[in-house]
């Protein structure tokens, strides 16, 4: 091989290796994503099901919990645990939201809100059925389905399509705002 050509390859790989990095930083090591989460998803999410608008409309007839996880940039949370913030959501009627749950890496104040929130919500019952979405293209939805199948929940739904695919569908939204945040001795602080 020429010095020429062995420089060329190495210019080569050098140019490369940031294009390989950036794209091994989309997940961490436990396989959540991390960045670009509005993006593509695969047709299912870990240890949950997917769903179509319909048979979200099932689920939510039978009793399931609707957990709309889309998140928010912009918030600040009142000393009462009301989530202040200039965004608004629409979703599907009786959801709850949760918008801080389904980020790659959790803080302890957000685990504990998800944790809080989920115990609340279900009573503790680790097998009611729960519908995870978002908005179409994105990631938090299934890095949350994820999660409550690492946390044990046994009945997951996920409902890629989201808020999007429900009025698509020919379903009315609500105007929905994030469940509060529970402040109580030893939970972790909010930002």
């Amino acid at each position: 091989m020429s010095n020429g050509l062995i420089r060329a390859l190495c210019l080569t790989a050098l140019l490369a290796a940031p294009g390989i990095a950036a794209a091994q930083a989309l997940f961490d090591a436990a396989g959540y994503r991390i960045a670009s989460y509005r993006a593509p998803v695969p047709d299912q999410a870990p240890g949950a099901q997917t769903v179509t608008a319909r048979q979200v409309q099932q689920l939510r007839a039978q009793g399931a919990l609707l957990l709309d996880v889309l998140g928010l940039q912009q918030y600040t949370i009142a000393d009462d645990g009301t989530w202040l913030t200039p965004e608004r959501r629409q979703s599907l009627p009786g959801a709850v939201w949760l918008p801080v749950v389904g980020w790659g890496k959790l803080e302890p104040w957000q685990q504990h809100y998800l944790n809080d929130s989920l115990a609340a919500l279900t009573h503790g019952d680790k097998a009611m059925p729960i519908v995870v979405f978002c908005k179409v293209d994105c990631w938090v939805s299934w890095n949350t389905a994820k999660r409550l199948h690492e946390m044990g929940h046994s009945r997951l739904y996920w409902f890629s399509g989201g808020a999007e695919a429900w009025q698509d569908a020919g379903f009315p939204l609500q105007p929905v705002t994030p469940r509060p945040l529970r402040r109580d001795k030893g939970s972790p602080p909010p930002p």
